[in-house]
């Protein structure tokens, strides 16, 4: 089964209810769409569910993650992070990293906004 991990950008844009929109429809609801009828497809991270608690401004919202699968890095995926971060002279973060190393290793595909990641 295919899964996806979602990044933090996305969660955000979920979650403050951003109103860019894609043929009339708010890119937030067509998120929440996608989301709900596919809960056992979305993988998060704790250090996704940090990155949006720590941006985000009305903590009860952060309960919305509570229905979707977290997953732990293990040693390796950390170390494939930290080696990407290393070859990319530290352009990109540790957490963008290890989203790519977590859906490297494991086969996920990546939902996030960041251009730097396509």
């Amino acid at each position: 089964m295919t899964k996806y991990y979602v990044d933090s950008c996305i969660w955000l844009n979920l979650l403050n209810k951003e109103q860019n929109k894609i043929q009339g429809l708010p890119v937030w609801k067509i998120t929440e769409m996608f989301l709900m009828q596919n809960p056992e497809k979305i993988i998060l991270t704790r250090f996704v569910r940090k990155e949006v608690l720590h941006k985000i401004k009305e903590k009860d919202k952060i309960l919305l993650l509570d229905n979707f699968q977290e997953l732990t890095a293990n040693d390796k995926e950390i170390f494939l992070a930290r080696t990407i971060e290393s070859k990319e002279k530290y352009a990109l973060s540790f957490f963008d990293c290890i989203h790519l190393a977590l859906c490297h290793k494991r086969d996920y595909i990546l939902l996030t906004r960041d251009k730097e990641l396509f």
